[in-house]
């Protein structure tokens, strides 16, 4: 199990961004960046994809976050030829964790995974950004 710790910072915002094999979890923070949670595997013909419990998300807005884990979980059913592996993806908050899972379908050829994650700048400031949110409720 490979573990991640980042500085801590608290989160203003929690999206799945569902794309064409290029699946990916957002973490924005008040320290002006947004994590991106990916699976990096993408060799050829495998269909890679993410799933979580999307309406649970909003829960971790203004949580503290702690860091990452990842976790193996493989779950291989063989339908109509192919192997649909899996593993965790643990996002660790001062709330508790919430669990990504990240989907490899393959024909047996190409598993595994590559799940990166990378820091982008925000486009304004994080703290502003909390302070819109906290008027709004």
């Amino acid at each position: 199990m490979a573990k991640k710790k980042i500085e801590k910072d608290v989160i203003l915002r929690v999206l799945l961004v569902k794309g064409d094999g290029e699946d990916k979890l957002c973490v924005y923070t008040t320290d002006g960046m947004v994590r991106e949670f990916k699976d990096d595997g993408q060799c050829c013909c495998e269909d890679r994809y993410m799933t979580c419990n999307e309406e649970g998300l909003d829960y971790f807005i203004g949580a503290t976050y702690l860091g990452y884990d990842i976790s193996d979980f493989t779950q291989e059913d063989d339908v109509e030829g192919y192997i649909n592996e899996a593993q965790l993806l643990n996002i660790r908050t001062d709330r508790g964790v919430f669990t990504v899972v990240t989907h490899n379908e393959h024909n047996g050829y190409y598993g595994g995974f590559n799940v990166v994650m990378s820091c982008k700048p925000l486009k304004t400031n994080g703290k502003e950004l909390l302070e819109k949110i906290e008027k709004k409720k």
